[in-house]
């Protein structure tokens, strides 16, 4: 296997390969400066490569347009079951937190309930993504759903559990199986789909985000209808049952991925690029936000007296432009490679919306203003998007320039990390958010995501001035250590 080699110097020029390209077009490029060849012959030899690289970019939208049945079948599946999720997901927002208080839970031990979820698919997504190819993704993409929409509809009944402890290790339990389901599935749904379209992995992530944010925009607004016309049970079975219905569909629908090799390297690998451990840190952000906004959006909104389905409605919002940002983010990405200045505005976007969400309280905004609130999910929406897209193509070209192969394992990998790092934001937005939002209230704790947003702008600027340093420094220090022997 080809391995890349330990010196900064060496990762800056790998990094300089891969900046403005898709991950499969990356990988033929590795081998682009000689010993043997002269400043001047390089640089013309790169500037041919990259021409040529830019015209099969160019070229890539109209190749794009005529996708063999097999990628459509498995685009197909990989939208409709995503959609369905996301929806399940995201319905507990407008009431869950209200039924969960009435049932004996306080705010923290709903954050817990919430937060467990993340927790197990934290700790399960890179397993599931290391055994991939043993269990077979598309058997473990099936089996999630399978197990996922069981849990939801069993969820339903425990309304009638009795208050107090009982009730929450009852959700506890549940919530936790469900999230081996979640967690299969979302950890192969993504393995997939950047092997089956390995040449347009922000494109694709995108199209698939849009069903996810649909789901997600949906998801509140059903099951805020579906609450006021059935009550707690109704919600839960009704999407329980359409997961199961999506799992057996696609036992016929979705194809399985063929050619299959074994994966030569360690998970370990991909932490040597530093660009990893900042990846996996702006994913836990956002995913830290969301996890926040799950817990504390529908008691911020209560000030207002909206129904539970003008409260799904209001919910909506923030999806609807994640979900509308997504497609057109993920092709400008695979065109252009513009994945660190993405995430970078993303976190301002999380900063300036959260201030105006909570308010901040020294902007000396109105408190309690719905309009202002409709403005802040907007911008959030389109900070979400800037922020989640461009990681999971940051993560493949780090596992190949970390001496992965291109195979579905590798892909498996990488989509576990993703996973992985989502859910612990999750977790922490969950649990820390609940604790916060009892502490301080809805506007400091609101603040608070915002810095945490910023934070990642302000991380990707230390790493270019890293890189810019040192590049200008490679004359005077030829060598160094990596961060990770």
């Amino acid at each position: 296997m080809e391995q890349v080699s330990d010196t900064p110097m060496d990762e800056e020029k790998s990094n300089d390969k891969y900046e403005n390209v898709s991950p499969n077009k990356n990988r033929t490029n590795k081998a682009e400066t000689d010993d043997t060849v002269t400043a001047s012959e390089t640089l013309l030899t790169r500037n041919m490569e990259l021409d040529s690289i830019q015209n099969d970019c160019d070229n890539s939208s109209t190749e794009s347009q005529n996708m063999t049945s097999e990628q459509k079948f498995t685009l197909v599946s990989l939208c409709v079951s995503y959609i369905f999720e996301a929806a399940f997901f995201s319905m507990l927002g407008p009431f869950f937190p209200q039924e969960a208080n009435k049932k004996g839970a306080s705010e923290t031990m709903t954050g817990l309930i919430f937060g467990i979820f993340a927790v197990v698919m934290f700790l399960t997504s890179p397993f599931f993504g290391a055994i991939l190819t043993r269990v077979g993704a598309k058997f473990m993409f099936v089996a999630g759903l399978f197990v996922a929409g069981g849990c939801n509809v069993i969820f339903g009944f425990l309304d009638e559990s009795p208050n107090g402890w009982i009730y929450v290790v009852l959700c506890l339990t549940v919530r936790t199986l469900e999230a081996l389901g979640t967690s299969a599935y979302a950890t192969a749904s993504f393995a997939i789909m950047a092997y089956t379209f390995p040449d347009r992995v922000s494109t694709m992530f995108g199209i698939i985000e849009v069903f996810g944010g649909l789901g997600m925009m949906i998801g509140p607004v059903i099951g805020g209808a579906l609450f006021q016309a059935g009550g707690f049970k109704l919600p839960f079975v009704v999407s329980g049952a359409l997961v199961t219905f999506i799992a057996i569909l696609c036992i016929w629908l979705l194809p399985s991925p063929k050619n299959l090799e074994n994966m030569q390297g360690s998970i370990l690998s991909l932490f040597k690029m530093p660009i990893t451990f900042l990846v996996y840190y702006i994913i836990f952000v956002g995913a830290l936000t969301i996890g926040f906004l799950d817990v504390a959006y529908s008691l911020h909104l209560k000030p207002f007296h909206l129904s539970p389905l003008l409260v799904g409605i209001v919910f909506l919002v923030g999806p609807a432009v994640y979900a509308l940002a997504s497609p057109f983010l993920g092709c400008i990405l695979d065109k252009k490679g513009w994945c660190k200045s993405s995430m970078a505005l993303g976190g301002i976007l999380v900063l300036v919306s959260f201030s105006l969400m909570g308010p901040v309280p020294f902007l000396s905004l109105p408190i309690e203003s719905l309009w202002l609130n409709i403005v802040s999910s907007v911008m959030l929406g389109l900070g979400f998007s800037t922020l989640l897209v461009p990681p999971l193509q940051e993560l493949l070209i780090a596992a190949f320039k970390s001496g992965y192969p291109d195979n579905l394992e590798t892909y498996g990998i990488t989509s576990g990390l993703y996973t992985s790092a989502f859910s612990a934001g999750g977790l922490g937005g969950s649990i820390g958010g609940g604790f916060l939002l009892e502490k301080v209230g809805f506007s400091w704790t609101a603040f608070i995501m915002g810095l945490m947003g910023a934070s990642c702008t302000l991380f990707l600027a230390l790493y270019q001035f890293v890189r810019t340093f040192r590049c200008k420094s490679k004359e005077e220090i030829p060598e160094r250590s990596p961060l990770i022997p």
